[in-house]
C-alpha cells in the first residue's frame, strides 16, 4: 500500500477541504476535485500545512501579463536604424556592385 498525505485545497468548490494524495499523486503537484484542477503552491505552504494546492484558474490569474516594453524599444530602434541606414547601404552595395562588373569586363 502507497504511503499518502494530507493536501490542502484553496479557492474553487473543493475550498477549505483536505484530500489524500500518493506519492506519485504528489509529484505531479496537480490534483482534480469537483470537476476543477488545482495546483501546487510552495508559496502557500506553512510548517502546519506544507502542501497547498491553489485552482488552476486562481493560479493564472494572478500571473502577470508579459512586459513588451523592451521588445516595442527594440523593434523602435531597428525600424529607425533600417529607415536611416537601409537606403546609405543599398547605394553603397549598388555601386559595389557597378565597380566589380566594371572590373570583371
Amino acid at each position: 500500500m502507497a504511503s499518502t498525505t494530507t493536501v490542502e485545497l484553496r479557492g474553487g468548490p473543493c475550498d477549505g477541504q483536505t484530500k489524500q494524495l500518493t506519492l506519485k499523486q504528489l509529484a505531479t503537484q496537480k490534483t482534480w476535485c469537483g470537476g476543477k484542477l488545482y495546483v501546487y503552491q510552495s508559496s502557500l505552504a506553512t510548517i502546519r500545512q506544507p502542501y497547498v494546492y491553489e485552482l488552476q484558474a486562481d493560479v493564472t490569474a494572478k500571473s502577470k501579463p508579459p512586459d513588451t516594453t523592451a521588445v516595442t524599444q527594440a523593434w523602435s530602434r531597428w525600424m529607425k536604424a533600417l529607415a536611416h541606414r537601409g537606403p546609405d547601404a543599398y547605394r553603397r552595395t549598388l555601386k559595389a556592385t557597378v565597380r566589380v562588373r566594371r572590373i570583371a569586363r
